[in-house]
């Protein structure tokens, strides 16, 4: 006959918090990423990044997203520096970068 374990006990239950009040409505998520970009500058994230061993630099801008989505990729000297930046990073991304736009080979 085989031999039966003893049952298991159940783990101890753990306390329950009971959930706060509030009388501000919870953030969306869009409020949050806002919140947590306003919180951190490009300069902290750059540091944080060298902290981790992640090589990270700052090109200062005077332009918003919108303007940088708008214009990044437009020959010039803003886009030379990302794509100068970019292809220190990897080899590939150099070769690659470099096909694309003969002229800055």
């Amino acid at each position: 006959m085989p031999r039966k374990s003893p049952p298991r006990k159940a783990p101890p239950a753990s306390p329950r918090r009971a959930p706060r009040k509030s009388s501000t409505p919870a953030p969306r998520a869009g409020q949050i990423v806002a919140a947590a970009f306003e919180e951190f500058s490009a300069h902290g994230f750059a540091a944080k990044a060298g902290t981790l061993g992640v090589r990270a630099e700052v090109q200062g801008e005077d332009l918003t997203h919108r303007q940088i989505n708008a214009t990044l990729g437009e020959p010039g000297a803003y886009t030379d520096a990302v794509e100068r930046f970019m292809g220190s990073l990897d080899p590939v991304v150099k070769r690659t970068l470099a096909a694309t736009v003969p002229s800055r080979q």
